[in-house]
């Protein structure tokens, strides 16, 4: 199993991610009064809980492209969906269980990071690259395009619906009568 490098990229990404994210958790509940030891766990347990989530999703997501067969693929995608759930929702359960120990807050919060950094990743993209010019590519279609799209037979196998067979813009004159 190869990991590529844009593939490692985004999981540093999001493990720098939940471990600041993490960090500005227990900074909020240390100005909030509730700077407990169970608040300090929680913080560190949800965001180890969330990049282990990504991380291994990643993984099997690698693993699944790796099989070369779409059903096997599908299962086991599916199967390490199934067990990374269960294993979030048995830490959740525990830190319900035991506040005293582990609160139950910056754990449930913590499962969230992955996804609002990905969020802010694409609107921190967007902002950053929307006064970027249009390429041209993207802008106009290519002339090698219309000479495919004049050469396709399309329009001479939906022509005989017009009435008049020669352009559209008759059908619009017509209809304006």
């Amino acid at each position: 199993m190869r990991i590529e490098a844009e593939v490692k990229k985004d999981l540093w990404f999001i493990g720098i991610g939940c471990a600041v994210l993490s960090v500005l958790t227990a900074i909020g509940a240390l100005l909030i009064g509730e700077g407990t030891l169970s608040v300090l766990l929680g913080c560190i347990v949800g965001g180890l809980l969330s990049f282990g989530n990504f991380f291994f999703m990643t993984i099997g997501i690698i693993m699944a492209l790796e099989t070369g067969s779409e059903g096997k693929a599908k299962r086991m995608i599916r199967n390490s969906r199934v067990v990374r759930t269960l294993i979030q929702l048995g830490v959740i359960a525990l830190s319900i269980l035991f506040p005293q120990v582990l609160h139950w807050l910056p754990v449930i919060l913590a499962t969230f990071f992955p996804r609002i950094l990905i969020g802010v990743r694409a609107y921190w993209k967007f902002f950053r690259h929307r006064n970027d010019p249009v390429p041209e590519s993207a802008s106009e279609p290519s002339e090698a395009w219309e000479e495919e799209e004049e050469t396709d037979g399309f329009e001479n196998f939906v022509r005989h619906f017009a009435k008049n067979p020669d352009g559209a813009e008759n059908i619009d004159n017509e209809t304006k009568k």
